[in-house]
């Protein structure tokens, strides 16, 4: 416990930040009273705050967007196991979510597709191209499994392509 001295409020030690010069190890202000002063300090510089950021974006927006380059990939990846690990506790929700906007979620695959179908059709492609050996397999299979429905489709369009 700690009290801090702008509130004077007596607080766990987790609500104030850490700062390994103090005795403590944590600073004297609170988070929330930290919070509350960083932004009135904003708000009375906020011209000044806003050409520093300006210019030192354009001094070094080059570094700050490789960062962002770097940083971008571990980020998409943490954010996907969250929400994996989110739908694994919840399949029921995230069933529910579908179910409800199922409309609204086909229609936007539907106008997804139709307005990139060159770039699936590209896409598709390569992904054959890379995977030769296990598509034909997989045909292979599928044929095998399923002679007499391939068979009549084959007729079928051997008839109509003739």
């Amino acid at each position: 416990m700690k009290e801090c001295v702008n509130c004077k409020q007596l607080l766990e030690l987790a609500m104030f930040h850490k700062d390994k010069q103090s005795k403590d190890g944590h600073v004297r202000r609170c988070k929330k009273c930290v919070a509350a002063h960083d932004s009135q300090k904003y708000e009375k510089n906020k011209d000044a705050q806003k050409a520093y950021s300006k210019k030192r974006y354009a001094e070094n927006s080059e570094s700050i967007k490789q960062k962002a380059r770097n940083k971008y990939p571990t980020i998409i990846e943490q954010e996907k196991k969250r929400r994996r690990i989110y739908r694994e506790k919840n399949p029921d929700k995230s069933h529910e979510h579908y179910e409800k906007n199922k409309d609204a979620i086909l229609n936007r695959h539907r106008r997804y597709n139709a307005e990139n179908k060159d770039v699936i059709a590209a896409q598709k492609r390569i992904y054959y191209e890379n995977n030769k050996e296990e598509m034909s397999a997989k045909h292979r299979a599928y044929a095998k499994q399923n002679y007499e429905s391939a068979r009549t489709r084959s007729h079928k369009y051997n008839r109509f392509n003739r």
